[in-house]
């Protein structure tokens, strides 16, 4: 796991020397902190300058250091992430290329050469974000794994192209930065900003499952994969959980290939539980568990954690964490480069900090919910797709919409019609400000329906994969939630501390091979995640097992009343230099709180980093 970063110069609009180099590369410091490795070169026509911060998991030695040049000299590429099938792939590429180490970057490079990129991506697993230099095509080609759990930003501007891993690395360049207004209502609602867009209206994403190629005078993108639920197969339950055992166990088996420990964090929930187990089971050294609790047993589920590790035998570990200072939190929140206030992002980051002291890898259970249907989300798709089958009724809804016009009818309607704005209230998570809120934040029409019109235009996107409403909401959830929020806060958390979070669940067999079932057969008996409950009931009795779902939370709502309450408000009601708000209605919410009146914690918490991150900018 690393950090990556990458100029290539068109026009000789900027000098493409160390210093800048350097500079761009700084903020992925804790993304690799094992070497510095940099390579710059002018032409006649371009310059290119590309780096690379070293995280060594495979091939400690420095013939796995990168910026690397392939055999031919051909391509150039600086790598960020982990191949989990790079050791098949050599065997099947050593019959025509000599390897002179033993990582993962070179067997990419090697495959690109061989079969071409197109080839190559397709046949890689992993989690991964690249910049490519083709010195003969004299193109750029940026790409990004399946899921996005890496992290590649990008901007094109002029005759420049510039990418890196970290979206603070672009201050160093002759960019002109404008608030990107969509992404900012987005984040008002969803505490992140969109999938291809950025806070910054020049800086872009590349999006997930996508490659862009640069040339001189024009770009093009191309989707090389995407989930898609339109095939479909019938199986017997039984079939369908011992399937889905057996390739969870293979994801797991191929992503404890390193060099170095790898460790698990354990929740003592559902998911990481199932992933600590079947990793116990095959991982050739005592396994190290990790936890994070705090002192009120609400928001703890430390004792579960430690059924868990007992029964697997685990050296496991704990951690207390009692944030009654907000610095090294106000540090935290800069380093995600982009606003950014999913309040979990905090135990994350200290569940990360205790466990990169033993370990320099871990596995965790991220994308379960999303593959399984763990959330509530999924029970409303269900009762939606219900209603959508029941023919019945959908002629009587359609004469009394037109002429009433309820909006409970309207709403049932529109379940009728697959009207995607409709079918898009399902994604929308309760977590942040309303439409209506917004507006009295910001009197801006743009900024407050940004959320309602990127879930709309999601869900229209996920009927060209999807054949029912149910597949359409799996498929914008894991494009929305899962890609925006959780994967951004595991991989920021993580790699601030040095640390690779790998997730098994977001394997790509499994993934696919769960796309081609029936909404039935993903909800048993309108039950949540009913394949993995029954896969860990192998293990664990029924009661552990089907408790109450708890989140990853902290007592965030009182440490705002009690030791965060100055340095909230002074920042609170700080001026916005990048985008003024209603300090009147901002007042109204924080002392609402603080009088008990309402829980604004969530709200308060995403205005206060707003302003945090604005006023360092």
């Amino acid at each position: 796991m690393c950090g990556i970063a990458g100029l290539v110069d068109f026009n000789n609009i900027i000098n493409i020397n160390n210093q800048l180099i350097k500079k761009i590369s700084e903020p992925n410091k804790y993304r690799g902190p094992d070497n510095f490795g940099s390579y710059i070169k002018h032409f006649n026509d371009y310059s290119i300058g590309f780096s690379h911060n070293r995280l060594s998991i495979i091939d400690l030695s420095q013939n796995g250091n990168q910026p690397m040049l392939s055999q031919s000299n051909r391509y150039l590429i600086t790598f960020n992430g982990e191949i989990y099938n790079y050791k098949s792939l050599k065997k099947e590429i050593e019959k025509e290329h000599k390897f002179f180490s033993s990582s993962d970057t070179e067997v990419i490079l090697n495959a690109i050469d061989l079969w071409g990129i197109d080839t190559c991506l397709e046949k890689i697993e992993g989690m991964f974000a690249f910049g490519l230099f083709d010195f003969k095509k004299k193109h750029l080609i940026l790409a990004r794994d399946r899921f996005g759990e890496k992290p590649l930003y990008y901007s094109k501007n002029g005759g420049f192209i510039s990418f890196s891993s970290d979206i603070r690395s672009f201050n160093y360049l002759p960019i002109e930065k404008t608030i990107d207004d969509h992404s900012l209502g987005y984040y008002f609602s969803e505490m992140c900003t969109p999938s291809k867009k950025t806070i910054w209206k020049e800086i872009k994403k590349v999006s997930p499952g996508n490659k862009i190629v640069f040339s001189k005078d024009k770009s093009s993108e191309k989707q090389y994969w995407n989930l898609d639920y339109r095939c479909k197969i019938l199986l017997p339950n039984k079939e369908i959980i011992e399937k889905s055992e057996h390739l969870l166990m293979n994801s797991v088996e191929q992503q404890l290939n390193s060099d170095v420990d790898v460790g698990c964090f354990l929740s003592g929930g559902v998911d990481s539980s199932l992933i600590a187990v079947l990793t116990s089971k095959i991982y050739h050294k005592k396994l190290k568990t990790f936890s994070v609790g705090f002192e009120d047993d609400k928001y703890s589920e430390l004792s579960y954690a430690k059924i868990v590790a007992n029964k697997i035998g685990s050296d496991h570990h704990e951690v207390i964490v009692n944030p009654t200072s907000l610095s090294s939190i106000n540090n935290l929140i800069l380093e995600y480069g982009e606003p950014f206030s999913d309040v979990s992002q905090i135990p994350s980051y200290f569940i990360s900090k205790f466990a990169s002291q033993h370990v320099k890898v871990c596995l965790g259970g991220d994308g379960a919910d999303e593959l399984f249907g763990g959330y509530r989300t999924y029970n409303q798709a269900l009762r939606m797709q219900m209603w959508k089958d029941l023919k019945v009724s959908h002629k009587f809804i359609k004469v009394f919409s037109r002429v009433l016009n309820l909006e409970k009818l309207n709403y049932l309607n529109g379940i009728i019609q697959e009207d995607s704005s409709i079918i898009g209230r399902a994604l929308y998570r309760n977590i942040g400000f309303n439409k209506d809120e917004i507006n009295k934040l910001t009197k801006s029409r743009e900024i407050s329906i940004a959320m309602e019109k990127e879930h709309k235009n999601i869900v229209e996107w996920s009927k060209g994969y999807s054949d029912n409403i149910f597949d359409s909401i799996l498929f914008s959830s894991i494009k929305t939630r899962l890609l925006n929020d959780y994967l951004v806060k595991t991989d920021r958390s993580s790699m601030y501390n040095s640390l690779e979070l790998r997730t098994p669940f977001l394997d790509k067999n499994l993934q696919e091979f769960l796309s081609k079932l029936n909404f039935k057969s993903i909800m048993f008996q309108n039950k949540n995640k009913y394949i993995s409950k029954k896969i860990l009931e192998k293990y664990f009795d029924s009661n552990f097992v089907n408790r109450t779902k708890q989140g990853f939370e902290m007592p965030i709502a009182n440490l705002i009343r009690t030791q965060w309450r100055d340095n909230i408000e002074e920042v609170l009601y700080s001026s916005n230099k990048l985008s003024p708000l209603n300090i009147n209605f901002v007042k109204e919410l924080f002392m609402d709180h603080l009088e008990h009146k309402k829980d604004n914690s969530k709200k308060i918490w995403n205005l206060y980093v707003f302003n945090l991150w604005s006023s360092n900018q």
